[in-house]
């Protein structure tokens, strides 16, 4: 009777020592401090379990030894050992108790794990298990701190690693590790010209031609519309670029520019006399004398005695360029122009017969006989 009375103690004390050691925590609460997935919780286990001793009905008390029973798998990391039990399994812990030489058999006392034990983990783990406090232990293929980040190795240069260790290129990139460059340029359909990048390409065009909104297509710069030409008179669009060209009477530099053609300093004006140049062309002048003909280049003489140009007082003759003037007998010509009579009587061989005067008269003279005198029969001699 004795013995089954300190058994029964020693059963009960066992109940006791496991609920201080390892007190129940409630279902709900294994949500709270199992965040890393939704079937197991980890407890890590002290590597001894002791207590300074029980005064039980005068009895001196003490654990022995501990160990746990259940659906736990264990693993150590960083020097602690962890159990591993899944959520819908209760663990049992097995105590063995000595009461002043007393000792008990081993006695299986179900229990919930103590929440203190259970790591906490303020995120989840994804593709892992939470380990320790904020720390997440990843499966195998996975990584990061989060566990949520898909390891390939060697690792995708360019493009996004995937389960299996396999590597999604990004567009423009190929090979198992997405390193090598493709060279769009060697099927797609750029208008003109391709220019190969990293991962890309590029169309382009020549010279005068603009691309499209589509990055294909170029389509000639219709530069004479546009403004964007050095052309100074006409401008001429081109397939790519232009032309220009100048008004007559104008030369065209190798930059566009048209200037003047200075045909009088050239000496290709054809012109008879004199040459006047002029913006984009030239006139011909004549001489005074002279008058453009209608061909605009050749110099005709003026016959100034036919028209009201001249200035002689009696007889014009026309010369080459000019005229001259001459008078009719009995007049000399003074001052270029103008005739002036000659005063014959003023020759003393004129009427120089006995008893004869001079009469001079515009243009002539006239002899006659002194008063009392005649002419004889001879017409000449006065008697």
């Amino acid at each position: 009777m004795i013995l089954h009375l300190l058994l029964w103690s020693i059963l009960s004390l066992t109940s006791i020592v496991a609920q201080q050691y390892l007190p129940f925590v409630s279902p709900p609460d294994y949500n709270v401090f199992t965040n890393v997935d939704d079937s197991y919780v980890y407890v890590a286990l002290p590597t001894t379990l002791q207590f300074g001793g029980i005064d039980f009905n005068d009895a001196y008390c003490g654990l022995i030894r501990w160990t746990t029973y259940g659906a736990g798998i264990g693993f150590s990391l960083n020097g602690t050992f962890y159990e591993k039990h899944p959520l819908s399994n209760n663990a049992s812990l097995a105590v063995n108790i000595d009461c002043d030489g007393a000792i008990s058999g081993w006695s299986n006392v179900v229990y919930r794990i103590d929440s203190a034990m259970v790591p906490v983990c303020n995120f989840s783990c994804g593709n892992g298990t939470c380990v320790a406090n904020n720390v997440c232990r990843c499966f195998d293929g996975w990584t990061g701190d989060h566990c949520d980040q898909v390891f390939c190795t060697p690792p995708c240069l360019r493009g996004i690693c995937t389960l299996n260790n396999n590597c999604v290129c990004d567009p423009g990139w190929t090979g198992s590790r997405c390193r090598t460059d493709i060279n769009e340029c060697t099927y797609v359909a750029c208008d003109q010209f391709c220019n190969n990048t990293e991962g890309s390409y590029a169309c382009y065009c020549g010279p005068g031609y603009e691309i499209l909104s589509d990055n294909s297509t170029c389509r000639d710069i219709d530069e004479c519309e546009t403004g964007s030409n050095n052309c100074t008179h006409f401008c001429n669009n081109t397939l790519g670029s232009y032309t220009c060209s100048c008004i007559d009477g104008y030369t065209m530099t190798e930059y566009g520019l048209c200037l003047d053609i200075d045909e009088c300093y050239l000496n290709i004006s054809g012109c008879d006399h004199s040459c006047a140049n002029t913006n984009g062309s030239y006139y011909c002048e004549c001489r005074s004398g002279f008058r453009l003909h209608v061909n605009g280049h050749y110099c005709e003489d003026i016959d100034e005695c036919d028209t009201d140009a001249n200035s002689c007082s009696q007889i014009c003759i026309n010369t080459e360029g000019s005229y001259d003037c001459s008078c009719n007998n009995g007049y000399e010509k003074r001052f270029k122009y103008f005739c002036f009579d000659i005063d014959e009587c003023e020759n003393p061989s004129i009427c120089s017969g006995d008893h004869q005067v001079c009469q001079n008269t515009l243009g002539g003279y006239t002899c006659s006989c002194k008063e009392g005198f005649e002419y004889g029969r001879d017409g000449m001699t006065c008697e």
